[in-house]
């Protein structure tokens, strides 16, 4: 029998995008908006930077490994979009992941810690 990869709906705006998968009653999502330069991240004074708001996968999701898709999905619109990403992680009361949990699953997905203890950046990669 062959497995089904559920799909990320992308939707994307001028300001906006958002990564979304529906299960039977539920939705994981990761949302990200324009962010622009601050002073004290030098990194952003160059490029498009877009701030990752959330990732949200319920407990009870029955969809197998939706951050890594989500995950997946952000970065390779960011790729597409020659876009970076700016995130600070903190996990919310009773989150499965500790804080630092959440930052070695983001390096995975090419995140670096720039600031202790949660200020995490993703530079997007060139496609080839």
């Amino acid at each position: 029998m062959a497995m089904h990869t559920p799909q990320v709906i992308t939707v994307a705006t001028d300001t906006s995008v958002s990564f979304n998968i529906k299960s039977s009653y539920m939705l994981a999502s990761a949302e990200c908006s324009l962010f622009f330069p601050v002073d004290d991240i030098p990194e952003t004074h160059t490029g498009t930077w877009y701030y990752v708001n959330r990732v949200i996968v319920p407990i009870n999701f029955s969809v197998k490994n939706a951050g890594v898709l989500l995950m997946l999905a952000m970065v390779k619109w960011a790729d597409s979009n020659d876009v970076n990403f700016i995130e600070e992680n903190s996990p919310y009361r009773g989150h499965v992941m500790s804080l630092n949990q959440l930052n070695k699953f983001d390096s995975l997905f090419g995140f670096k810690l720039v600031k202790e203890p949660n200020l995490l950046i993703r530079k997007y990669r060139h496609q080839v």
